[in-house]
């Protein structure tokens, strides 16, 4: 059995982001489960069995204003792991999904640098991130 839980976020106007930014929110979200399952999946495929939990999240299935690169990864990685369900079902390898809730963590403290936004839209991403 592999739980990949791992993840970075990283808020703001998501044409602020450089691509830079973009790449390390997918290399660790969606290349890191990647790196993880190619490691296990050998030893799975030779026992004829295994289990591959991807933590996801809610922000997997809809969008949110401001969250655009995370949930696109997460919009991703839940793409794999459906992928990986049918890909391995027939090895007696299954693949599922957990979409946790909201839920008082420390997330924020790790994210990646924001953005800075630009022009009129300063106003409005502003609001949008009290709310978060």
């Amino acid at each position: 059995m592999v739980v990949n839980n791992a993840g970075i976020g990283i808020t703001g106007l998501l044409e602020s982001f450089t691509i830079e930014q973009a790449k390390q929110q997918f290399d660790v979200n969606v290349f890191g489960v990647l790196r993880v399952n190619g490691a296990v999946m050998p030893s799975m495929r030779k026992q004829g069995s295994g289990l591959i939990i991807q933590i996801s999240s809610g922000l997997g299935r809809v969008v949110i204003p401001f969250l655009g690169i995370y949930t696109a990864s997460k919009f991703a990685i839940e793409a794999v792991a459906e992928v990986y369900h049918y890909e391995l079902k027939q090895l007696g390898i299954e693949s599922v999904i957990i979409q946790p809730g909201a839920y008082p963590t420390d997330f924020h403290k790790n994210n990646i640098q924001e953005p800075t936004p630009r022009g009129p839209m300063d106003m409005v991403q502003s609001r949008w991130l009290k709310m978060l």
